[in-house]
């Protein structure tokens, strides 16, 4: 995760193989790709993000799955927070036909990685999709909120 986090602020698409073993196995087993945002690692009160894009083949759809997890300078600092069924706009999207016609008999094939869902590959922080910035405030609101109980 670390290396992850070194890569400076922004944000940016990793492939399935690529995600950390802090994601549970059996999570991650069904997890396509992430999305990473990396915000204020320069600091010692920033946050790294990876919102997972989980295959819900009966509902025909791309849920996300935030993982938030505090950051100081470049190195994970304290707790973080996975959010399995948060409710915010754009968490679930439409799996389009390409995604099944590309379907092998390996199963994921990591295509959010190369195909991410709002159309845009990486970028500063303040280009990250709105819905990824969603994702990574609810995941900073409940970390804050489990830090100050």
């Amino acid at each position: 995760m670390q290396e992850l986090i070194s890569r400076g602020n922004g944000f940016y698409h990793i492939k399935q193989h690529e995600i950390p073993s802090v994601i549970p196995k059996d999570l991650r087993d069904k997890w396509d790709s992430a999305a990473i945002i990396v915000s204020g690692s320069a600091s010692s009160s920033g946050a790294f993000a990876m919102i997972g894009h989980r295959i819900d083949a009966k509902a025909d759809q791309m849920d996300q799955h935030p993982f938030i997890i505090a950051v100081s300078g470049s190195a994970p600092s304290g707790s973080g927070v996975l959010v399995h069924h948060a409710d915010f706009p754009g968490r679930s999207v439409d799996i389009p036909s390409q995604y099944w016609e590309g379907l092998g008999s390996s199963g994921l094939m990591n295509y959010y990685a190369e195909n991410p869902p709002y159309g845009v590959t990486s970028g500063s922080t303040g280009q990250a999709p709105k819905e990824l910035i969603q994702a990574l405030d609810i995941g900073r609101h409940l970390l804050q909120s489990s830090n100050t109980s």
